[in-house]
């Protein structure tokens, strides 16, 4: 199945209940480590650098000290040195045994200002390993500082020595004693382009964990698995799903959706003795319209097969409602019961079975009167028993001779036709009315078993007429009676050639049908 942009909604729709249940099973996971995990707490101190400028020549050959750059920032590199592995060690070590952090050392947006962050477990020890830290950053900064400020100051007097009292060296030992006196100046002072701006506080709440943000995280990655999964079991799932799932044939063109009525109601609509039977009538009359036309007129199809790729499809109801349908319109209709392997529309419709089946009737045409059983206005019904021979009766030409009877005395002609599955009977039935609906369930019927049934009526030369689903249809998808493809008008997609050939005949003042034979 190839997946559309639009079709991720519906599968989402399709597993709505998979979805939410994974989204809760996220969120309760949340509370559960929310209510479990160790709350860590954030303290902060802050150190401002102030480098040297870039024509300082005091402190040349001391390359430990910040100095000022176009090409580079001075509170990064300042940050890089505090945050080296040394100084993280360091600061472990001179942790007190029961204090255990995590230390981050971050430059604060434009300003000069390097932020310390301390997390520990509780907000005393994350003060202390906050201002620990800073102190043994700034403590290794000023040791580093004094060893290269004594190295700095013994060759400046190794120089001052050798270059004696004379005159001509005056102004050299001059600019020599100068730069003694300002390093010296510095002996045993902290660096001078780094100080302890802030130290930290004691903070007033946990930083860890943060439930909104858990709970949202959590939210957000429910929806996305959920999604994935519902998007990944429609991919896989075998069922047609939305009647976009049973394109692929050329033939079907029209979906017409139809409610489902309950099987121990079945008997009263067929009789139209249900007490409240509008709810259903409507789907059915939208059936007929869009097989038939908005008139039932004679050039209507006479027969029409009603079929399904296997059991539990909606077929027999389909049946029911379609000829009801037709009998409500004024039409004289018989319905014919033609799986003669488990008979299921004759044991609904009927108490007692008449003296002769569809099945006697194959086998003597003359027994029709005697199986033709009366169920309302306008409706009669063939029931059918169960009969070893029915599928070769049906095989053999027995089956057209029943049916060109049954279209002398009827103007409508509805079968139950056994499910493709059981045999090849259900197509033999496809083939003889020529005009063919084939029922599915959406989230029932298999996708590939429905497809290869329509190729096998294609190669039969009875492309369905159309689809009827049975039961929920997504309303988004389609509505009723309409086009899988293409831009048609909404014209029957049957009986068109038929109808052109009776307004001729009209015009020309030939004959109508003659009555039917049956009261």
């Amino acid at each position: 199945m190839r997946l559309q942009p639009t079709r991720y909604l519906q599968s989402i729709r399709n597993h709505w209940l998979l979805v939410v249940a994974i989204v809760g099973v996220a969120l309760l996971a949340a509370l559960l480590y929310l209510s479990t995990a160790q709350k860590r707490y954030s303290a902060h101190a802050q150190i401002v650098v102030t480098p040297l400028p870039v024509d300082n020549t005091t402190f040349l050959g001391i390359g430990g000290l910040i100095r000022d750059s176009t090409t580079a920032q001075p509170v990064v590199t300042a940050a890089q040195l505090l945050n080296a592995p040394q100084v993280r060690e360091r600061a472990s070590q001179n942790l007190p045994a029961a204090i255990h952090a995590t230390f981050g050392v971050t430059p604060l947006g434009q300003s000069n200002v390097i932020d310390i962050q301390a997390t520990s477990s509780t907000p005393r020890h994350a003060q202390t390993a906050a201002n620990v830290y800073a102190e043994t950053a700034l403590g290794l900064r000023k040791a580093a500082l004094q060893s290269e400020l004594a190295a700095a100051i013994s060759r400046l007097q190794s120089r001052l020595a050798v270059a004696g009292k004379g005159g001509a060296n005056a102004a050299l030992n001059g600019q020599i004693t100068a730069q003694l006196a300002q390093l010296n100046s510095l002996v045993g002072s902290p660096d001078p382009t780094l100080a302890l701006l802030n130290r930290a506080g004691e903070p007033s709440s946990y930083s860890w964990p943060r439930p909104k943000l858990s709970l949202l995280v959590a939210l957000l990655c429910g929806l996305v698995v959920g999604a994935i999964v519902a998007v990944l079991l429609d991919y896989f799932d075998p069922t047609a799903r939305t009647p976009r799932d049973l394109i692929g044939a050329r033939g079907p063109r029209i979906v017409v959706p139809v409610p489902e009525v309950p099987k121990r109601d079945l008997p009263h609509y067929a009789r139209g003795t249900l007490s409240d039977e509008s709810e259903f009538r409507d789907g059915f009359r939208q059936l007929r319209g869009a097989l038939m036309g908005p008139r039932a007129t004679p050039s209507a199809p006479s027969v029409v097969a009603v079929c399904s790729n296997d059991r539990d499809q909606g077929r027999m109801m389909t049946a029911v409602g379609l000829a009801k349908a037709l009998a409500d319109a004024g039409r004289r209709v018989i319905l014919v019961d033609g799986d003669m392997r488990l008979a299921r529309a004759s044991s609904a419709l009927l108490e007692s079975w008449p003296r002769a089946t569809f099945g006697d009737a194959l086998r003597d045409r003359h027994v029709l009167p005697e199986a033709v059983v009366p169920l309302a206005r306008n409706l009669w019904f063939l029931p059918a028993g169960a009969d070893t021979d029915g599928p070769d009766l049906v095989a053999s030409g027995r089956l057209d001779d029943v049916l060109d009877t049954l279209r002398e005395g009827f103007d409508s002609v509805v079968i139950d036709a056994p499910p493709f599955e059981d045999g090849p009977d259900g197509y033999a039935f496809a083939e003889a009315a020529r005009t063919v609906l084939v029922c599915v369930r959406l989230g029932h019927t298999n996708r590939e078993g429905f497809r290869e049934s329509l190729r096998r009526l294609e190669d039969l030369g009875v492309p369905p007429a159309g689809i009827v689903t049975v039961g929920d249809t997504p309303a988004d998808d389609f509505r009723r009676g309409s086009w899988l493809r293409g831009g048609q008008p909404p014209v029957p997609l049957v009986g068109l050639e038929e109808r052109v050939r009776a307004f001729v005949a009209a015009r020309r003042g030939q004959p109508g049908r003659q009555s039917p034979k049956y009261d």
